[in-house]
């Protein structure tokens, strides 16, 4: 299950500090400088990633997520945010759909 808020913060620096490293999930990246204004879509990488199993969601094995899934899997937490800034097939894709409105 994943619960989404997605509210401005004013006090950005302070947020960035807080979080507990110790909690165990089964994917989590960074949101770079790069990846600013991602916020939302970082969000829901998590939600849709730390969800997949055979009876929760499945992935295509053709999909962007699936495949941008698989060649993050060994990474850490920051080379995955870099991983995605430089991963052209979900920057087309989220082109095309932000374009729609």
């Amino acid at each position: 299950m994943a619960v989404i808020i997605n509210a401005e913060r004013l006090k950005k620096a302070e947020d960035k500090q807080k979080g507990d490293a110790s909690v165990q999930v089964d994917y989590y990246m960074k949101q770079t400088e790069v990846l600013d204004n991602a916020c939302g879509v970082i969000a829901c990488l998590h939600a849709i990633l730390n969800n997949v199993s055979a009876d929760k969601i499945n992935l295509e094995a053709d999909s962007i997520l699936h495949k941008f899934l698989e060649d993050v899997k060994s990474k850490t937490p920051e080379e995955r945010a870099t991983a995605l800034e430089n991963n052209e097939a979900f920057q087309n894709a989220h082109s095309s759909s932000a374009s729609q409105g």
